[in-house]
């Protein structure tokens, strides 16, 4: 997977929307191999492309900062986990109806 990210970087350049979607493939592959720290740098760096670019719905970057919240929380690093959350449940906020139970309410429980 690191050789096709090389191949699509210098092919279609580092801020193509299949660039970013190999590198939350990349970033979950990390995660689910417990290399915490090339998980963290990965997602990290998907997380510099612009909201609202081709392919980064807000559903996407949900699922990016929830997955770089879980791994700064795998790696005890709470500090940097909170505003990531936080940030996420904002987006969530803005997409979900307000009668929805699971974003809205008491959901700031999950923040603590």
């Amino acid at each position: 997977m690191e050789r096709m990210l090389a191949i699509q970087e210098k092919s279609l350049g580092t801020n193509d929307a299949k660039v970013a979607n190999t590198l939350d493939n990349l970033g979950d592959l990390y995660a689910v191999l417990h290399k915490f720290r090339k998980a963290e740098l990965v997602t990290r760096r998907v997380l510099t492309f612009p909201e609202g670019s081709p392919g980064i719905s807000d559903m996407v970057m949900m699922a990016r900062l929830e997955r770089l919240a879980a791994i700064c929380c795998s790696e005890r690093n709470y500090a940097e986990a909170e505003p990531l959350m936080k940030r996420d449940l904002s987006i969530r906020k803005k997409c979900t109806p307000i009668i929805h139970p699971r974003y809205h309410g008491d959901s700031e429980h999950c923040l603590r």
